[in-house]
């Protein structure tokens, strides 16, 4: 994902994920730096509970995790994760 706003959002595509299943992503973005505070929200409306937290990071990107908490129900939709670099 390429992305150079200090604000923004980024959706997923539609993806089944299991419950307790987890996929991982890079984006790139100009305003992070090594010690940057990255804050992640989740939107979604489907079944299953989406988590996305930052995993790693460097000058010019972070790596997200996302997560489906939930220990029953999986998800089937897409995913939109909000940040903030401070």
């Amino acid at each position: 994902v390429l992305i150079h706003k200090p604000i923004g959002i980024v959706r997923t595509v539609v993806s089944t994920m299991a419950a307790g299943a987890s996929a991982i992503f890079t984006v790139t973005n100009n305003y992070v730096t090594a010690s940057s505070q990255i804050n992640l929200s989740v939107q979604s409306t489907s079944t299953g509970t989406p988590y996305a937290h930052v995993v790693s990071q460097g000058n010019g990107w972070f790596t997200v995790k996302i997560t489906n908490i939930n220990a029953v129900q999986s998800f089937n939709s897409t995913i939109n994760i909000n940040f903030i670099i401070n």
